[in-house]
């Protein structure tokens, strides 16, 4: 016993160690570029960052309105609950015996690691809780092979809830199957169900796992009846950890119902009703076999008839009441909204998780049969239920694929030593003396498979694999400080804890200096975290900011920018970047309702001894606002003047294979790309592999736009005659020469009228965008004449007259 305890140790330390170095290797120069600063990676982190900063100077108060999220008006927030106290708390308890500068920033750093090493731990005490010691070290060990896109989620700087859903739902299945393994007791049942009330203190979607509880719940019982256990025994389990995890989360409600993260009070008492329904359901579904075993002496019948009775009812259940409204529509958002990519591959499922997604599977399958052959395996209904369900979940919506891989990890080893269980029926006891050791063996011989066989075998992060795997873009760090020190303060600290008494009918009263920054949704927690600004949205995926970006005129966009606002409440600027005009184009403009399915085929080419089709999205690409800032830096447009852009260059373009098509972006981080991509962007460049990128855009990662009303330019020249307003622009900071140009028309009486962004008197020497000389107004070649606008005539809108013939 002494020497497995010893065992057991060195397997876990072994596997901890392993999940801290995948987790940290190569990303200390990234995260800590300096010895006092800290960037995180992402744009999530920066939402917990504040929310933790919040929590730590008003502590242990909860800020659930922030106005740092949704201008103009704030929203209730959600997302902070338990992990936001969680990470406050761990931040005060370091900054006792550490002193930084950005204390909160270096804690949350290192957070993820520290959870993603406990996926690790409870993988083993999982794997040696159904088996054995060498069975949990085999699913540790193939975990740190094939993390799949479990670890970036929880690497060094990626500080968000992600990572606390893979933990808890481990651990939920950990103390289940503790609660079903071990002798019963009321303290044991009562423990068993603090992880599942402490999901619902962490995630908005933890009432998927109600959905999941039941259905596992169900299959547990029916597995049981098969088996004709003593029904009383585990109906007092079922019991108390229903009715215990809706008693908890019922007096947190109403104790502290700011830690409670769910979308509202009404969803909250619905899954705490259902909680104590399913403690009650368990022990009535056992009693009523038990009745029935009286009159039908066949068991199968009776289990699976209830298991197919409690189908129907929980379909009915959660299809009609908001709980199962909330969890679809939940779903179906995560399905159109978060998917990045125009085109959705399968094969993705098993490009990341590899051999343990084969094996994963298979898992899945011969667990689920095994729970209603033998009765010993009846415990892996558990693992089958929630593996299977996030299985589900990534090949029906593209999302959660972070929480799939340690399942998989988990059910491959698991399906393989169900077979070699079933082997001893066949060549007998003396098998069981090796299986502990074969179970090992497979397992290398898995994780050798990934050198062998597959492409992927570097799966530790680099500077290029930190691009593709997250969102990492220095040209952000650059505009985020940038618009802190260079624009005008706000009157609401993003920081500041708003109570009742800071609101005015739920709304968040701003100040006069206040005003909005839009930008794409995901890049919003950047603006209200370091440049302490305010977004006009952030967080979770909405239409709101999609419709600005998809505006097809700039007068659209203008309505868009804020509907509702009123007053001085104001949207000041705009920030558009490579990725909003890249890869992300297609799922915003999904969010917006415009459909993007009836692509143009632009031209074919032969490229490789093939025709590759070229598609484009067409004009609503074309015509969007988005393209016409980033891509078209504003021209021709009257109200957004370009202010800065990033030193950091990126290159958009369409990638085609011939078949299929989706936006491409890069940030440049070498000059051996900054030579390939600036070269390959008019003509057709090659891709990767089989693919060819075309219509191709190289310059600035992040642009920045102040909105303003713009003077009003106007003159007579010949009647229906076409004039161009010319201004040259130049850029300190990307070192562009940028050419404005506002084509306007004359009507039937020679009359001209405009409006131009931009000024021409210097106000500053530290202007990043400076313009060159005055406007020139051109009538095809020739120069009529030139003229000056000020400043003060931008901003007030006012009229100059500037030719007249």
């Amino acid at each position: 016993m002494k020497t497995e305890k010893l065992l057991s140790l060195g397997f876990i330390l072994i596997i901890v160690a392993g999940c801290f170095i995948t987790r940290t290797i190569n990303l200390n120069s990234t995260i800590f570029p300096s010895e006092d600063e800290v960037r995180l990676l992402g744009v999530d982190p920066y939402f917990y960052l504040r929310q933790a900063e919040t929590a730590v100077q008003n502590y242990p108060k909860i800020s659930k309105v922030d106005h740092g999220t949704h201008y103009p008006n704030g929203v209730y927030s959600d997302l902070t609950g338990f992990y936001t106290v969680f990470n406050a708390t761990l931040i005060k308890l370091v900054d006792v015996f550490y002193d930084h500068p950005q204390i909160e920033a270096k804690v949350l750093a290192y957070i993820p690691v520290i959870l993603g090493c406990m996926i690790g731990l409870l993988l083993f005490l999982i794997g040696s809780k159904l088996f054995s010691i060498y069975h949990g070290f085999s699913i540790g060990l193939l975990y740190l092979f094939f993390p799949g896109l479990s670890l970036p989620r929880s690497v060094l700087g990626f500080s968000d809830h992600h990572v606390v859903e893979i933990v808890l739902s481990l651990w939920i299945i950990y103390s289940l199957i503790h609660l079903f393994k071990e002798s019963f007791s009321f303290k044991n049942g009562i423990l068993a169900s603090i992880p599942l009330v402490i999901f619902f203190t962490c995630w908005n979607g933890s009432p998927l796992y109600v959905i999941l509880y039941a259905f596992t719940l169900l299959l547990i019982n029916t597995v049981l009846i098969y088996h004709n256990y003593k029904i009383n025994n585990y109906a007092k389990r079922f019991g108390v950890y229903g009715i215990s995890a809706g008693l908890q989360l019922f007096i947190l409600h109403l104790f502290w119902p700011e830690i409670i993260v769910l979308f509202d009070t009404r969803i909250t008492f619905q899954v705490i009703l259902v909680l104590l329904v399913l403690g009650v359901l368990g022990p009535t579904q056992l009693y009523v076999a038990k009745f029935l075993k009286k009159y039908i002496t066949n068991h199968k019948i009776i289990a699976f008839g209830l298991f197919g009775f409690g189908l129907v009812i929980s379909y009915l259940v959660f299809n009609n009441t908001n709980v199962g409204v909330r969890a679809i529509q939940m779903m179906n958002m995560q399905a159109t909204n978060l998917v990045e990519n125009a085109v959705i591959d399968y094969t993705r499922f098993f490009k990341i998780n590899e051999a343990a997604g084969y094996f994963g599977l298979f898992g899945i399958v011969v667990s689920g049969l095994a729970g209603f052959i033998r009765k010993e395996f009846r415990a892996l209904s558990l693992t089958t239920v929630f593996s299977g369900f996030f299985v589900w979940m990534w090949l029906n919506t593209f999302d959660m694929g972070y929480m799939v891989s340690p399942y998989m990890c988990l059910m491959s080893i698991i399906g393989i030593s169900v077979i070699i269980c079933f082997l001893e029926d066949f060549v007998g006891e003396k098998i069981k003396q090796y299986s502990n050791y074969s179970i090992i063996g497979i397992s290398i011989i898995l994780i050798l498979s990934k050198f062998a066989i597959t492409s992927n075998n570097q799966y530790y992060f680099t500077e290029q694999s930190i691009r593709q795997g997250i969102i990492y873009q220095e040209g952000w760090y650059s505009a985020a400080d940038w618009i802190r020190e260079n624009t005008p303060q706000i009157d609401n600290p993003i920081n500041e804890f708003l109570d009742d008494e800071k609101r005015i009918n739920g709304n968040v009263s701003y100040g006069e200096n206040d005003y909005g920054i839009i930008c794409a949704w995901d890049f919003g927690n950047i603006i209200n975290q370091r440049a302490k600004r305010i977004p006009v949205w952030s967080r979770w995926p909405a239409a709101k900011v999609p419709k600005w970006m998809m505006s097809q005129s700039e007068q659209e966009s203008l309505r868009n920018l804020c509907p509702d606002c009123e007053g001085h409440e104001k949207v000041k600027y705009a920030v558009v970047d490579a990725r909003s005009n890249g890869t992300y184009f297609s799922s915003k403009a999904n969010t917006a309702g415009l459909g993007l399915s009836a692509y143009n085929t632009q031209r074919q080419t032969n490229y490789g001894g093939r025709t590759i089709n070229l598609f484009t999205f067409g004009s609503a690409f074309d015509n969007s606002i988005v393209n016409k800032l980033y891509a078209k830096d504003g021209n021709n447009l009257s109200h957004y003047r370009l202010i800065w852009d990033s030193p950091q260059y990126g290159f958009t373009s369409y990638i085609s294979d011939g078949n299929t098509f989706e936006r491409y972006d890069r940030e440049m981080l070498t000059n051996e790309e900054h030579n390939y991509f600036s070269q390959n962007v008019e003509t057709l460049g090659d891709g990767t592999g089989n693919r060819v990128f075309y219509q191709g855009y190289y310059g600035p990662w992040v642009k920045v736009f102040e909105i303003v009303k713009g003077a009003e330019v106007k003159g007579k020249f010949q009647p229906n005659a076409s004039l161009n307003i010319i201004l040259e622009l130049q850029s300190n900071t990307s070192n562009r020469t940028i050419v404005y140009t506002k084509t306007v028309e004359c009507d039937d009486t020679g009359k001209f009228s405009t409006r131009v962004p931009y000024a021409t008197d210097q106000l500053s020497e530290d202007l990043s965008i400076k313009a060159q000389g005055n406007y020139r107004l051109n009538h095809g070649n020739d120069t009529l004449g030139s003229f000056d606008i000020t400043n003060d005539d931008i901003i007030a809108g006012n009229t100059i007259e500037v030719y007249s013939k």
